[in-house]
């Protein structure tokens, strides 16, 4: 388990952490979220050992992160990709794992079967015996992640791991990081809400060095159902103030007035049904309805209420 106690970090007078804690049972697939600046990557360096806390504590296993002795063994049981995937393009892929089984101090009679458990599990085979500079995005991630997984660590950490991806490379990693996840901790950091969505069973939403949302995925998803959003195209006069008599002017949302036409949103609270109430109106002042359908919640949705109630 992963347990983190408040937390606090500062570059400056730039406070990038403000008292963070959270724990991480083993076995679980968390999606860390966050505006850029929120402290997202920062929380993964501490986490790994790679930067130092001004305050609070880290365990893992019960293993102190501060301490040197324990945060040895830390080290051996987390495999770790970084934003930007370190690799050496005019190494063979074959060599940078190598390298890698060497680095991690894996027994060298065990090296070749750990290298190849991990390319099997990630799929770089065919790529094997390649240049890593003439592999494409999707390959080159790949062995950025058979690298963290070699030597079989409890703990993956991601940050990242599928930007600058085509959709079809998202998916495949995405599948394979649900994979992997079968059997580890795994910590994704990641812009990409619908990975995250479709990928972590909990998420951390941190905004401001703080953590704005922590629980399963699906939960803080279905907690804002009481606020709607109904999506409208209706054309007439005086739409907009009509709709005004239903809800507070400020959860009305015009995208575009344009030949007598309105086209935007209206947001609704404590589940209200106004649908039958908007037709009424419609029938009222000889409003004709293009569109109107009621808009589900996203973590999109999500995440921009929760970042923007935080600022």
């Amino acid at each position: 388990m992963i347990s983190i106690k408040n937390l606090n970090k500062s570059f400056g007078d730039n406070k990038v952490l403000d008292n963070i804690s959270c724990e991480i049972k083993n076995g679980e697939i968390i999606g860390m979220l966050g505006p850029n600046g929120a402290g997202k990557t920062t929380t993964l360096r501490i986490l790994i050992g790679f930067l130092s806390a001004d305050e609070g504590e880290i365990k893992i296993n019960g293993k102190n992160i501060d301490n040197p002795e324990e945060a040895l063994h830390i080290k051996k049981i987390i495999g770790y990709l970084p934003e930007n995937n370190p690799l050496y393009p005019e190494m063979l892929v074959e060599e940078y794992l190598k390298m890698m089984a060497e680095l991690k101090q894996i027994p060298k009679e065990k090296q070749e079967m750990e290298i190849k458990k991990s390319t099997a599990k990630t799929g770089i085979s065919e790529v094997y015996y390649k240049q890593i500079s003439d592999l494409s995005k999707g390959f080159k991630q790949r062995v950025g992640l058979a690298a963290a997984i070699i030597g079989n660590p409890e703990i993956l950490i991601l940050d990242e791991p599928t930007e600058g991806l085509d959709p079809n490379q998202r998916i495949d990693i995405r599948n394979l990081i649900k994979n992997l996840g079968a059997d580890k901790t795994v910590i994704i950091s990641s812009h990409v809400l619908t990975e995250v969505e479709n990928t972590c069973e909990r998420i951390i939403i941190l905004n401001k060095g703080k953590i704005a949302a922590d629980g399963k995925t699906r939960e803080i998803i279905d907690g804002t159902r009481g606020k709607k959003t109904l999506v409208l195209e209706i054309e007439g006069e005086g739409i907009e103030s009509g709709l005004g008599k239903l809800v507070d002017s400020k959860n009305i949302k015009m995208l575009e007035y344009k030949n007598n036409k309105f086209r935007g949103s209206v947001q609704i609270e404590n589940n209200n049904e106004l649908r039958p109430q908007i037709f009424n109106l419609a029938k009222d002042n000889n409003w004709v309805i293009w569109e109107m359908h009621q808009k589900e919640i996203s973590l999109e949705d999500v995440f921009r209420e929760l970042t923007k109630i935080n600022k």
